[in-house]
């Protein structure tokens, strides 16, 4: 999800909870997105349906992790760009985010953890 897609849609409690650009989901801050598209384990999505309110309220007070970089989108097989293919960074740019550090390099496409 984090390498592929130009667009992600994540839908939780029967809603949908976000829908954009790949970057707009990377680099958000809104819990059920960061904690999902960043496998972590502090949010609000727990391993059941819904976390109970004893495990909401011990991670109340936690910091969340630093969000990881941003990797690079994989390039069509054929080489040839999309035609809705945009640099990167630039949905980030255009809107004022600063994506987080070591984002949009070659590095970055293996998963940060």
């Amino acid at each position: 999800a984090r390498t592929v897609p130009d667009n992600i849609g994540l839908l939780y409690h029967k809603h949908l909870a976000m829908f954009g650009p790949r970057e707009m989901l990377l680099s958000s801050e809104e819990p059920v997105v960061r904690q999902f598209l960043n496998a972590q384990r502090v949010g609000p999505i727990g391993m059941s349906e819904e976390k109970d309110a004893g495990e909401l309220a011990a991670e109340a007070g936690q910091e969340l992790p630093p969000l990881p970089p941003i990797p690079l989108q994989l390039e069509p097989s054929n080489g040839i760009p999309r035609r809705s293919q945009r640099p990167p960074g630039a949905w980030c740019r255009e809107h004022g985010i600063t994506p987080p550090p070591g984002s949009f390099r070659d590095g970055s496409l293996v998963g940060a953890r």
